[in-house]
């Protein structure tokens, strides 16, 4: 989700601020979730979002691809994909 807000020209601190908002709008169910991480071998970090995910991420595609741009030109999403995307998202 962060890579479509990203396409979408949110800001990185939207979107980090969007990514905590759900870790406590998830908390009624969050046992529930914690159970099914467990159950496929995962710990509980996997069940709230890490603090700096958003700019790890972000991060990550600037070092290893010149950022989100470059990433997308690399696997074959181009400016008219994301053009489509925007205007189907768009409301």
């Amino acid at each position: 989700m962060i890579l479509v807000l990203l396409i979408l020209g949110i800001s990185q601190g939207a979107i980090d601020h969007d990514y905590r908002l759900s870790d406590a709008a998830l908390l009624p169910e969050k046992e529930l979730r914690l159970a099914e991480i467990r159950e496929v071998g995962l710990t509980d970090d996997f069940g709230v979002t890490s603090k700096e995910l958003v700019a790890r991420t972000i991060e990550h595609l600037d070092v290893r691809y010149g950022g989100v741009e470059g990433y997308l030109n690399g696997i074959g999403f181009g400016q008219p994909e994301r053009e489509n995307l925007k205007e189907l998202l768009s409301f």
